[in-house]
């Protein structure tokens, strides 16, 4: 065995023994947790922050419009969790997730990432962000009032009339923005339908929890 593999991986987690064996052929990060899912029968799933973390990766900053970027970091073991809030956070926000061993790495579009590394020591509820299922479902609710009605109303003020407009032109021009229009106005009720029934499934779920 490489004396550099032998340091990092030897004695070898069952995590790093799943990702180091999916590797063996040219893999991407959703890949590897599919095929670990479908080796275990569901039993282990490879989070994001294991995975990387175990590769000795950690992740470093998110780019317009949505480009993760990573690093080079010592081996370790971390969990990463997202909240979101639609303004900017003061001091005090920060401070309560510092103070229970959560680190701040970046502000995307609402969008706040944390992680924490895990130990022996913690338990796995210290390892969400959210307690309980109503502050889920506030928090699934906050974002259907600050991302999907947005969208809604693009769609039914911009979009949808000026299809309609350009639907009852006959010219080349009007031929080619139908075109257009109609593309955009495809592509949105895709998004919208896809955003909608994830976040009414999530919804529905965390109301069961809850019941």
């Amino acid at each position: 065995m490489d004396s550099k593999i032998k340091r990092i991986y030897a004695p070898m987690t069952e995590s790093a023994f799943y990702i180091l064996y999916c590797l063996q052929a040219p893999q991407h990060g959703y890949g590897i947790n599919q095929q670990v899912k479908q080796m275990t029968a569901g039993a282990v799933s490879i989070s994001a922050g294991t995975m990387y973390g175990t590769l000795a990766w950690k992740f470093k900053k998110v780019i317009f419009p949505c480009f993760y970027q990573f690093e080079k970091c010592t081996l370790e073991n971390v969990v990463y969790r997202l909240d979101y809030q639609n303004k900017r956070q003061d001091s005090n926000y920060h401070q309560i997730f510092k103070d229970y061993g959560w680190e701040y790495c970046q502000s995307f579009l609402g969008w706040l990432y944390f992680r924490k590394p895990i130990t022996t020591e913690n338990t796995i509820c210290e390892y969400e962000i959210f307690s309980d299922d109503s502050s889920r479902i506030d928090m699934l609710e906050h974002i259907v009032k600050t991302r999907m009605l947005p969208l809604l109303l693009i769609f039914f003020a911009c979009l949808l009339p000026n299809l309609i407009c350009a639907i009852s032109y006959n010219s080349t021009s009007a031929f080619s923005l139908t075109i257009i229009f109609g593309a955009l106005t495809i592509l949105y009720i895709i998004l919208i339908t896809y955003c909608g029934t994830k976040l009414h499934r999530i919804r529905s779920l965390y109301d069961n929890f809850s019941k």
